[in-house]
């Protein structure tokens, strides 16, 4: 089995929000829509995988092999490249919080098509139609123990990715309406007490 390419480099984070992932042709030559596994070198379980969104050629990139836009990594920090498969980093749950917004099950249906086809990781707030979803957990298929899902903390959203969403900020509401004809008002003091018949 061949193993896949994968490059040393320096990362640059452009903090853009736009959640965009550069690469530089002459570091890494990989065409765009390709799926990446990049990983810390000073800490192995610190790692991401991103699709990459455009090649480009900016000088400013010229020491960096890659430019991302996520917290995971520092500017300067050495990471490793390498390709992965989607079915390596396919998740296979995404749950997802809103806060303070109503959102219908056509925007849920929405929400979920746009997401398909990206990388997505852990705590990632994501906005489409004016609608903020925050990642909270994603899951992926354990094949020793298929009964049981592995908690992984970045992975790549495809057709088969199911989507659970929960609501932060969610309350009820109960109204009672109660004929007088069916109580009994006794007042005591500052008490007032209903006697149902």
């Amino acid at each position: 089995m061949v193993s896949p390419p994968r490059w040393e480099c320096k990362i640059h984070c452009s903090n853009t929000a736009q959640d965009s992932v550069s690469l530089n042709q002459e570091r890494i030559p990989v065409p765009t829509g390709s799926l990446m596994k990049i990983t810390s070198k000073a800490n192995a379980t610190q790692y991401a995988y991103v699709k990459v969104t455009s090649v480009t050629e900016d000088p400013r990139l010229k020491g960096y092999g890659l430019s991302v836009d996520m917290g995971e990594f520092r500017t300067n920090e050495e990471v490793i490249v390498e390709m992965v498969e989607p079915n390596d980093c396919r998740i296979r749950l995404v749950e997802v919080s809103v806060s303070d917004q109503y959102v219908s099950r056509g925007d849920m249906w929405r929400l979920r098509k746009n997401f398909k086809g990206t990388c997505t990781y852990h705590k990632k707030y994501m906005v489409f139609s004016g609608i903020g979803v925050q990642v909270m957990a994603l899951y992926k298929s354990n094949p020793e123990n298929p009964e049981h899902d592995i908690v992984v903390t970045s992975g790549y959203i495809d057709e088969e990715t199911l989507f659970t969403f929960r609501t932060l900020s969610s309350y009820t509401q109960l109204f009672f309406q109660v004929a007088s004809s069916f109580l009994d008002h006794v007042f005591s003091q500052n008490h007032f007490l209903l006697i149902f018949r």
